[in-house]
């Protein structure tokens, strides 16, 4: 007798159903923006019914939540894939950390717009659950490119303190978010290599690290 080849049906766990829910919401959020991401818009690219995702979640803001924390967590993996695929040189690795900001995946307007939304409803809403992932996330973030530069720093024989490292920390994360808000702005004004480029260039400035430029 022939074996069927039709799959066997297997329900979704759980984690399934909530990663399901969350992929979709990400997908609407791209697609949408924040005010269109309606519940029964979310259910229809999920394949489930506007039920379901109360029962998972306890609302459309912690789907969105959870949504957040997904991209973002996303994000940093691509930045920190990128950042160790540069091999050991401690300059090196820093580029490729903060060059992720100008890859197409990351230098996109739907991700932007899906993005500043997210800051509009942390900063609304200082005790929201998006404020929480917004800090963790940033707070994440921040320490691993504390240690980029620290590493960098020491490389190129700059000894300086912590406290020193730590508001260069917040120098060049803040470059990097702001030529992505221009960017986003006004994508004439420069395309994914010279954003690059300018970034490298300003950095070694300040750094005094003129090899970040080459």
């Amino acid at each position: 007798m022939t074996k069927s080849t039709t799959p066997a049906y297997r329900r979704l766990s759980e984690h399934e159903r909530q990663n399901l829910l969350i992929d979709a919401t990400i997908a609407v959020l791209l697609e949408s923006g924040l005010s269109g991401a309606t519940v029964r818009k979310i259910a229809v690219v999920a394949g489930v019914t506007p039920g379901l995702l109360t029962h998972y979640f306890s609302g459309k803001n912690a789907l969105i939540s959870a949504a957040y924390r997904r991209l973002a967590e996303k994000l940093h993996a691509d930045y920190v894939a990128a950042s160790v695929a540069a091999g050991s040189d401690p300059v090196e690795r820093l580029k490729a950390f903060v060059g992720s900001a100008f890859q197409p995946q990351t230098l996109d307007r739907n991700l932007l717009l899906v993005w500043t939304s997210f800051w509009n409803s942390a900063l609304t809403d200082p005790d929201s659950e998006a404020a929480n992932v917004h800090y963790e996330t940033a707070q994440r973030t921040r320490a691993y490119v504390e240690h980029l530069l620290r590493e960098a720093l020491l490389s190129v024989g700059q000894k300086v303190d912590e406290a020193e490292i730590r508001k260069r920390v917040i120098a060049v994360w803040s470059l990097v978010d702001g030529m992505w808000l221009t960017w986003g702005l006004d994508p004439s004004l420069f395309d994914a290599d010279k954003g690059r480029r300018i970034t490298f260039e300003m950095l070694a400035a300040y750094l005094a690290m003129p090899t970040l430029a080459e």
